[in-house]
């Protein structure tokens, strides 16, 4: 049997009380725009990108997805 693919959702955040981490450029960011992808149902994983670092949907996608999150799949960043 195969198991059930992960739900994956990607959204704008605009966190106000705490602060997030960035996973790209490894700042914290507070009252600004940013993105959030949420991983899973029952035990959701959330992983944010800031506003600056990702400015439109795009290039979100582009950061999260092909990392493979955690699944066998791993795509090496394209080479110059």
């Amino acid at each position: 049997m195969k198991r059930a693919r992960r739900l994956e959702r990607l959204r704008p955040t605009f966190p106000l009380i705490f602060w997030q981490l960035c996973e790209r450029c490894r700042m914290e960011f507070r009252r600004e725009w940013g993105w959030t992808l949420t991983v899973g149902l029952s035990c959701s994983i959330y992983r944010h990108v800031c506003a600056s670092c990702a400015p439109e949907r795009k290039d979100a996608e582009n950061f999260f997805l092909p990392r493979g999150m955690g699944s066998d799949s791993f795509r090496p960043p394209p080479s110059e």
